[in-house]
């Protein structure tokens, strides 16, 4: 099906600062796992995330997406999705707002925003923007 499958992602973020501007962090070789919610009548996908899972710094987050009503339904080629962080490993409560759009059947790109309403495990709570661009991987990719 369309958009199901494991994705590699990389990307960009900017988080924090002060006055003198914020700081700019890259995203690589994240991986984003996209699966239908069973039982939604509308379309809703999950995304499992991971990112350095080989150490001791693992990151894991799961998000619940919606298809947007006005720019895509889920049986239009390329859906646009909102999206909701769940529940993340570095953070016990997230306020993590996302805008997810299918450009193929095969890649993806999302504009994260992390409201930093709570503070995460080590007691900072910087708020950031991220782009995020994902492809499909070759052993999910489907015709």
């Amino acid at each position: 099906m369309c958009g199901i499958g494991s994705y590699t992602c990389f990307g960009e973020g900017t988080i924090g600062g002060d006055y003198q501007g914020p700081k700019i962090i890259q995203i690589q070789n994240e991986v984003g796992v996209v699966k239908f919610l069973e039982g939604s009548k509308f379309g809703v996908i999950t995304v499992d995330i991971t990112a350095n899972e080989d150490t001791p710094n693992l990151f894991r987050e799961f998000e619940i997406c919606r298809p947007d009503p006005l720019n895509g339904e889920p049986e239009s080629p390329f859906p646009k999705y909102y999206c909701v962080t769940t529940v993340r490993n570095d953070e016990p409560r997230p306020t993590v707002l996302i805008d997810m759009t299918f450009h193929s059947c095969n890649s993806w790109s999302k504009i994260v925003r992390n409201l930093a309403a709570n503070s995460n495990k080590d007691g900072e709570a910087e708020p950031g923007v991220f782009e995020v661009r994902c492809t499909k991987d070759e052993t999910t990719t489907q015709s």
